[in-house]
């Protein structure tokens, strides 16, 4: 019988990328609105100082998957798809 593919263990270069730019996004978006509304009372201030500090730990999760695929190589991945490397 046909068996499922093997699923994917490790984010790829586009994931990490994404997750990397997206944190960063959500921080600075996030830190912008904070000093705007840095006056305004109640927990408005609260929330986004939360997507800050969300956004930077997304940012740093980000660039630590950009680190480790980048150390991997770009053969990690077709060794862990099972795929054959191809020979020069």
């Amino acid at each position: 019988m046909n068996e499922p593919p093997p699923k994917q263990r490790f984010p790829s270069w586009k994931q990490a990328l994404v997750i990397f730019c997206g944190g960063i996004v959500l921080a600075l978006s996030s830190c912008a609105v904070f000093l705007a509304n840095l006056n305004a009372g109640g927990n408005l201030p609260a929330v986004f100082a939360g997507g800050f500090i969300a956004g930077a730990i997304a940012s740093l999760v980000g660039f630590v998957l950009v680190l480790i695929r980048a150390i991997r190589g770009p053969g990690a991945a077709r060794v862990a798809s099972g795929k054959p490397e191809e020979k020069l």
